[in-house]
């Protein structure tokens, strides 16, 4: 009853597919809830990966470069008191 090779999940099925079905070792001392937690972990790290896979270094300099721009100047001087 082994579904896959080895352990990691994935696949490559559609998007929006149903999550393959994890293999529970017989001595796998963690808790279902435990076993969930960490799919919903990976899953969000591949999510994660996917996001930052879509944009070039270039794009994010970019937006860096533009964020910047319209911060003020941090090395004026302020204006304390008399004078």
């Amino acid at each position: 009853q082994h579904r896959g090779g080895g352990g990691g999940g994935g696949g490559g099925g559609a998007a929006g597919a149903a999550a393959p079905k994890l293999y529970i070792e017989p001595d796998d001392p963690r808790t279902a809830a435990e076993r969930r937690f960490e799919e919903r972990q990976r899953e969000r790290e591949r999510e994660l990966i996917r996001k930052q896979a879509e944009r070039s270094h270039r794009e994010k300099v970019d937006d860096m470069n533009k964020y910047l721009d319209r911060l003020p100047e941090h090395y004026d001087i302020p204006k304390v008191g008399p004078g």
